[in-house]
């Protein structure tokens, strides 16, 4: 060991597995940097210095949303959660919302012109004995 002050952070089984679990639950480096007890820098050389801390953070990471997918799934599928399932179908099968719009000759008025078009329309109901809330 080089002269000095000893390491912070050594690359030992109790780091190791504070690391995954930080990773599991998508902590960023700053917050994995926090709970060590060490400086955003320090964290980041600790892991450029140990591939092996990375390689557990990075598999950490694909472990979390592993879970997380799990727990969405058997949300959707188990609970049959409605917002789920369209998450679901969303994100896994391509489906999507689809909204269709018409055009048609009111689209195209003004407001002024719909306006005096709506009030038209009123007064024909009127002439022929319906309410405004009448069917068509």
């Amino acid at each position: 060991m080089p002269p000095g002050r000893p390491y912070k952070l050594q690359a030992d089984d109790k780091t190791i597995e504070i690391v995954a679990g930080l990773g599991q639950i998508q902590a960023t480096v700053r917050e994995c940097a926090a709970v060590l007890g060490v400086s955003h820098q320090t964290f980041i050389r600790f892991k450029s210095e140990h591939p092996e801390i990375q390689q557990v953070y990075e598999d950490g990471k694909l472990t979390g949303k592993v879970s997380l997918r799990r727990a969405q799934f058997r949300a959707a599928v188990e609970n049959l959660n409605p917002t789920m399932l369209i998450w679901g179908g969303k994100q896994m099968l391509g489906q999507r919302d689809v909204q269709y719009v018409r055009e048609t000759e009111f689209s195209k008025m003004s407001d002024e012109e719909l306006d005096a078009e709506i009030e038209e329309m009123l007064r024909e109901r009127q002439r022929d004995g319906r309410t405004p809330t009448d069917g068509a």
